[in-house]
């Protein structure tokens, strides 16, 4: 934790997505060289006016 604050600092962000507020993120995390795991999951939405059977 850090003495000022008593927090703990944040070592790993995962992001999903790959809209700009993920891009954003990712891209701070990594300029800070933090460890950025991505997770894409455009692939998986479905798409506009299909319907969705499980």
């Amino acid at each position: 934790m850090t003495p000022r604050t008593g927090i703990s600092r944040i070592k790993t962000v995962g992001v999903v997505g790959s809209g700009a507020l993920g891009r954003g993120i990712a891209e701070s995390c990594l300029r800070a060289r933090r460890t950025v795991p991505l997770h894409d999951t455009s692939a998986e939405r479905p798409e506009p006016g299909s319907t969705r059977t499980t």
